[in-house]
């Protein structure tokens, strides 16, 4: 599918916004990079949980659906199509606090990060750190008791592995080996 000459340059707005502005908060110059672009609306606005906010944008010229990501704490945007959900599981959008350790021989890397979502099947972590893809991980999450009900142990969230799938400049999307023993986090 082809998208419009304006929406092309939308997409450059912020690609240039995160090569000149570094680590200023985007949010209050999201407009200039929207009202340029005639045929684009906003369709809805959401915060991730992690300091960051999704906005869904509609270019009514090619029909075209946007998901524009801002990070304040980072300064950084990043703009990508909006796809239908494919996930199989559920994502719950809060941080909780993990403690992640690289599994390379010779080069064990500790570091404790918050998520920015997390499903049965995986975890997308904030962090300024990139790791090669295919990076192998240790991950125990880390959740008092009194802020779900019903967890059966803080044990059951220790002790994942999982696999770097996708990087990006803010964080890293890692799929985990078993299932995540979530289901309480509903009831946050």
């Amino acid at each position: 599918m082809n998208i419009c000459e304006a929406c092309e340059q939308f997409k450059n707005r912020v690609k240039e916004w995160n090569y000149w502005s570094g680590a200023i908060d985007p949010l209050p110059y999201i407009d200039d990079m929207i009202k340029p672009h005639k045929h684009l609306i906003l369709e809805g606005r959401s915060a991730d949980g992690a300091g960051g906010h999704v906005l869904l944008l509609q270019c009514l010229k090619c029909d075209r659906w946007w998901e524009l990501s801002a990070w304040p704490v980072f300064g950084c945007l990043e703009v990508l199509p909006h796809l239908k959900e494919r996930r199989q599981y559920q994502r719950f959008m809060f941080p909780i606090p993990v403690r992640i350790e690289t599994m390379m021989t010779g080069r064990k890397k500790v570091l404790d990060l918050v998520t920015r979502d997390i499903s049965v099947s995986g975890t997308f972590i904030t962090t300024l750190t990139s790791f090669p893809e295919r990076t192998r991980f240790i991950l125990d999450f880390t959740i008092p008791s009194d802020s779900i009900k019903g967890l059966k142990e803080e044990k059951s969230l220790r002790g994942y592995t999982g696999s770097l799938v996708r990087s990006t400049p803010y964080g890293m999307a890692i799929n985990l080996d078993r299932e995540c023993q979530i289901e309480s986090l509903k009831a946050l």
